[in-house]
């Protein structure tokens, strides 16, 4: 897995097992966000991906950037849970945007 329950309990300083179902959405929820956002999928190792796939540039080697872009997103998602609320509207951090921008293929046009 490309960042653990751990990994998630740790960034938002969570010590019990109350929210572990939530945490595990905003876990899956933040990996597909940002691999839709870089149009790529992140894998642990090139071993077994398919050579096709590698040549086309659809996969990229997770790296510590990308792990920290996830456990930015996973805070913002867990931090946020309303759609609407009392509280002024939250932005997910300027840094997010910033580490995925550099793992982004530029398009033509």
């Amino acid at each position: 897995m490309l960042v653990t329950l751990s990994d998630a309990k740790i960034q938002l300083r969570i010590e019990d097992d109350e929210d572990d179902i939530e945490l595990l959405y905003c876990i899956d929820s933040a990996i597909d966000i940002v691999q839709r956002h870089i149009d790529k999928e992140m894998v642990l190792s090139l071993d077994g991906v398919d050579q096709e796939l590698i040549d086309s540039g659809k996969v990229i080697l997770f790296s510590s950037g990308l792990r920290a872009a996830i456990l930015m997103l996973i805070t913002h998602l867990y931090e946020n849970k309303g759609v609407v609320g009392d509280e002024q509207i939250r932005v997910v951090p300027m840094a997010y945007r910033y580490i995925l921008d550099q793992h982004r293929t530029p398009g033509i046009g």
